[in-house]
C-alpha cells in the first residue's frame, strides 16, 4: 500500500531533533535526490549551514501477511542494518548512518554526509576519469571484504543458506515467475529453465565459498560530484542497498559487460576499475556465462522495480535492463559450464 512520505522541512527539522544531540542543526532547504529513491522508498537531501543529511523516508506500509517478494527493495529496517554494517568498511567519502530506534528505522534512514553540500549546489554523476575509477573498484573491494557466514538476503540468517547455488537460484526464480508481469518483455521462461538446470548440473555457481557483501543495483552512476561547488569536489559515493545481499561478488552491477548508458563507448567494467579491484573475477569462460546469469537477474530486478515516472533517468536505465535480459536469454544458449 503506498502513502505519501510526507516530508516537510519542519518534519525534517523534528526528526534532526529526534536523533542529534542539542542544539541540533537547523534544515535550511529540502532536495529531493531521484537516483537514490525506489519503489517503496523516496530520499531527500536536508540542508544545513553545517551538515547535509541524506534521508530515505518510506512510502509504503508494511504488512505482515503480505511478505516482500525477494526482488522488491529491502524494507528500510534491513537497509539500516545493511548500513551499519558497511559504513566503516568504505575507502570513498559516503554517507554514514545515524544511529535511530528500530521503529523509527523501518520509517525512514537518516544519514550524515561527510561534508556540507550548499542548497544553491548540485549533485550530478562524476566524470569517470582513470583515478576515480581506480578508487571505485578498490572501495568494491572493500565493500565485498565484509563477508558473512549465510548467503542470500537480510534476514536469511535463520533459514540456513550456506550455499550461493541455492540462494541465487531462490532470488532468479522468484524474478522469473514475475516477469511476465513486465510490460512489453519477451522471454522464453521454458528456454531459460532449460539452460539453468544445465548450469546447475555443471555446479556453475557453486564456487562461491564466502558470502561477500554485495550491492547488486548500484552501479558507477552512483558517484557524484558537487555541481556550483567552489573548487574542485571530490567525489562523492551514495551507496544504495535496496537489493544488497550477501553472495557473490560477481554479481555486483559495476561488472556487468554491458555499458551504460548503452551509447557510451567506454567499456564495462573499465579496466582502471579491475586494477582497483585488485583481482580477476571472470578467468575462465565459465565465469562469462555466470555473468550473464547475473545480468539477467539484474536486469529483471531494475524492470521489476522500474519507478512508473522514469524519474532521476529511470527511462535510459530501463532501456540498459531491457538490453540486459535480451542479450542474456540470446547468449545463454549454448554458454559454456565447463
Amino acid at each position: 500500500m503506498h502513502t505519501s512520505p510526507n516530508l516537510d522541512l519542519a518534519r525534517a527539522q523534528e526528526i534532526l531533533d529526534t536523533h542529534l544531540p542539542a542544539p541540533s542543526p537547523r534544515a535550511d532547504a529540502l532536495a529531493d535526490l531521484a537516483v537514490t529513491s525506489t519503489i517503496t522508498s523516496r530520499s531527500y537531501l536536508i540542508h544545513s549551514s553545517s551538515t547535509t543529511f541524506l534521508i530515505t523516508v518510506s512510502t509504503t506500509k508494511a504488512s505482515a501477511a503480505s511478505p516482500l517478494p525477494t526482488f522488491a527493495p529491502n524494507p528500510l529496517a534491513a537497509q539500516y542494518a545493511l548500513l551499519t554494517h558497511l559504513h566503516t568498511h568504505l575507502p570513498l567519502p559516503h554517507p554514514f548512518p545515524i544511529p535511530t530506534p528500530v521503529a523509527c528505522t523501518q520509517t525512514y534512514v537518516l544519514l550524515r554526509l561527510p561534508r556540507i553540500i550548499a542548497a544553491d549546489t548540485s549533485l550530478v554523476p562524476a566524470l569517470h576519469t582513470p583515478a576515480l575509477d581506480t578508487r571505485l573498484g578498490a572501495a568494491l573491494r572493500a565493500v565485498h571484504a565484509c563477508a558473512n557466514d549465510w548467503f542470500g538476503l537480510h534476514g536469511w540468517e535463520h533459514e540456513g543458506v550456506y550455499s550461493w547455488e541455492e540462494a541465487f537460484v531462490r532470488l532468479l526464480e522468484d524474478a522469473l515467475a514475475a516477469a511476465p508481469t513486465i510490460h512489453d518483455l519477451e522471454i522464453d521462461p521454458s528456454a531459460i529453465h532449460s539452460h539453468l538446470s544445465r548450469a546447475i548440473g555443471a555446479f556453475l555457481f557453486d564456487d562461491v565459498e564466502e558470502p561477500a557483501f554485495v550491492m547488486v543495483t548500484p552501479g558507477r552512476q552512483h558517484v557524484f560530484v558537487v555541481e556550483g561547488g567552489a573548487g574542485d569536489e571530490p567525489a562523492l559515493w551514495l551507496p544504495t542497498l535496496p537489493h544488497a545481499l550477501y553472495g557473490d561478488p560477481l554479481l555486483e552491477r559495476v561488472f556487468s559487460e554491458v555499458p551504460y548508458p548503452l551509447a557510451s563507448e567506454a567499456p564495462a567494467p573499465s579496466a582502471e576499475v579491475l586494477a582497483g579491484y585488485g583481482k580477476a573475477l571472470i578467468v575462465f569462460a565459465r565465469q562469462h556465462t555466470k555473468r550473464l546469469w547475473y545480468d539477467l537477474y539484474l536486469g529483471l530486478v531494475l524492470l521489476l522495480n522500474a519507478q512508473p515516472e522514469a524519474a532521476g533517468g529511470g527511462a535510459e536505465e530501463e532501456a540498459w535492463a531491457r538490453e540486459l535480459v535480451a542479450r542474456s536469454e540470446r547468449l545463454l544458449q549454448g554458454a559454456p559450464c565447463y
